[in-house]
């Protein structure tokens, strides 16, 4: 399971910094739940795509490193992590992170996403 999640926020990490939010949205279950660290929930793939289209228009290189991994169930994982973002001028800033990842139809979805990002 390292290996997928490592591998999908590689492809996550160049989409988004070549400006495309597809790839990044296409991670999530069609309800998916982001949980801000201003409080505000952003709720399924619609309300997700004004988000990440505005994070890839910024061109910053968002990097997410699992700390911990523990499987819940068979179709179900949580995640601990640290993610370190840096901007177009150079500007970094880190966070942690919680992912509820979920199997969809085989592949791996976040589920649930919980941030303090400050973007």
């Amino acid at each position: 399971m390292d290996q997928i999640i490592t591998e999908k926020y590689e492809n996550m990490r160049t989409t988004l910094k070549s400006g495309d939010p597809d790839y990044v949205l296409n991670m999530h279950t069609k309800d998916a739940i982001l949980f801000m660290q201003n409080g505000k929930e952003v709720v399924g793939i619609e309300e997700l795509r004004p988000f990440y289209e505005k994070v890839a228009t910024t061109g910053i290189d968002i990097n997410s490193t699992p700390t911990s991994i523990e499987f819940l169930s068979e179709d179900v994982v949580y995640e601990v992590g640290i993610f370190t973002t840096t901007s177009i001028a150079g500007i970094q800033n880190s966070a942690k992170y919680i992912n509820i990842w979920k199997r969809v139809e085989g592949d791996w979805k976040i589920f649930k996403a919980i941030d303090q990002a400050k973007l």
